[in-house]
C-alpha cells in the first residue's frame, strides 16, 4: 500500500485560491465546460446523440451508463481528439478544436485513462516532471510541487521508484497527481476507479474531492458506482450515445428508467434491490 495511515499526510492541494462552487446544472454560476447537442458518428454508427453537459468550477460531476453508451467518446470530445459531428463543446466559453488535445491541454484541461498512461521506464518523480517540462517554471518550483503532490497522494516513499513496480492502483494515483502538476482547471478521467485495491480507490475519492474543493473541476466516467456516488456532485447517466437523465447522484441512480438501462448486469441487481452497496473486490 502507498503510504502509512499513522504519518500526517497532506490533504489539500498546495496553495491556490478557490473558486465559489455552483450547482451542477442550473443557471446561477458560470461553467467552465459546456457540451452543447454535441452528437458524433463513426461511419454509419451515431456513438453521441444531442448530448448537452455543464461542468462549474470546483464540482466533480460522474458519467455512467452501459458498456458502449458514449462516456469514453465524450471525453475523447471534450478535449479535442475527436470533432463533433454536430453541436459544440466550449471551454470557458471558447469552442475546443478537434486534433489539438495538446492545446486543450495547454487551457488547462488534464486527462486520464482507463488504462492509466504513464511513462513505466520513468521512476514516480519523473514522471511527475513531465507535464512541466516546456513550461517557464523553474526546476526547483517543479520538484518542490512534484514532492507535493506525490505526498498528496500517498506516493512519497515511491518517488524513486520505476513506475513498472508500482501496482495498478498506485499508478492510477501518479497518473493524478501528475495531472495536477500544471494547475489544471479540468481533470477529464476515465474509470480511474476500476480494478484497484478498497484503500487505494477511498485514497483516490477522498483526492479527487480534495482537488475539487480547491477549485478544480473534474469529470469522472465510472462504473464503480458506490465509490462514485459518494464523491460527485451530479451525475449523467448515458445511454446508446444519449443522455438519459441528469441530477443529483442519488435522484439519478434511484430512477426506474436508469435501472432498467442496466437490467442484466451484477449493477442493475444492485440498483434494483433499492440500493448501490459497494463490493469489496479490488486486485492492487
Amino acid at each position: 500500500m502507498a503510504g502509512s495511515r499513522e504519518t500526517p499526510r497532506v490533504s489539500r492541494l498546495p496553495a491556490r485560491n478557490t473558486p465559489r462552487r455552483g450547482s451542477c446544472w442550473g443557471e446561477s454560476a458560470m461553467s467552465i465546460l459546456d457540451v452543447e447537442g454535441v452528437s458524433k458518428r463513426f461511419g454509419g454508427l451515431w456513438a453521441l446523440h444531442d448530448v448537452h453537459v455543464r461542468v462549474e468550477p470546483g464540482t466533480v460531476v460522474g458519467l455512467i451508463g452501459p458498456n458502449g453508451s458514449g462516456k469514453t467518446t465524450l471525453l475523447n470530445v471534450c478535449n479535442g481528439v475527436y470533432a463533433p459531428s454536430e453541436g459544440e463543446v466550449r471551454l470557458d466559453g471558447t469552442p475546443i478544436r478537434s486534433g489539438r488535445p495538446h492545446r486543450v491541454a495547454a487551457a488547462g484541461v488534464m486527462r486520464t485513462f482507463q488504462d492509466s498512461r504513464v511513462f513505466r521506464t520513468l521512476t514516480a518523480m519523473q514522471n511527475m516532471r513531465v507535464p512541466l517540462l516546456h513550461s517557464r517554471v523553474s526546476e526547483g518550483e517543479v520538484r518542490r510541487r512534484a514532492w507535493e503532490l506525490l505526498e498528496f497522494v500517498h506516493l512519497t516513499d515511491h518517488g524513486n521508484t520505476a513506475a513498472s513496480e508500482l501496482s495498478g492502483g498506485q499508478r492510477k494515483l501518479l497518473e493524478f497527481a501528475r495531472a495536477l502538476m500544471p494547475r489544471p482547471r479540468l481533470i477529464l478521467m476515465d474509470e480511474p476507479l476500476a480494478g484497484v485495491h478498497p484503500e487505494i480507490k477511498q485514497l483516490l475519492t477522498e483526492r479527487i474531492r480534495a482537488a475539487c474543493d480547491d477549485g478544480v473541476s473534474v469529470v469522472v466516467v465510472s462504473h464503480e458506482l458506490p465509490a462514485l456516488l459518494g464523491v460527485t456532485d451530479h451525475v449523467a447517466c448515458l445511454v446508446e450515445g444519449r443522455v438519459l437523465l441528469t441530477g443529483e447522484p442519488a435522484e439519478v441512480t434511484g430512477d426506474s428508467r436508469v435501472v432498467e438501462a442496466y437490467l442484466g448486469t451484477e449493477l442493475g441487481e444492485e440498483l434494483s434491490g433499492g440500493g448501490v452497496a459497494g463490493s469489496e473486490e479490488g486486485v492492487s
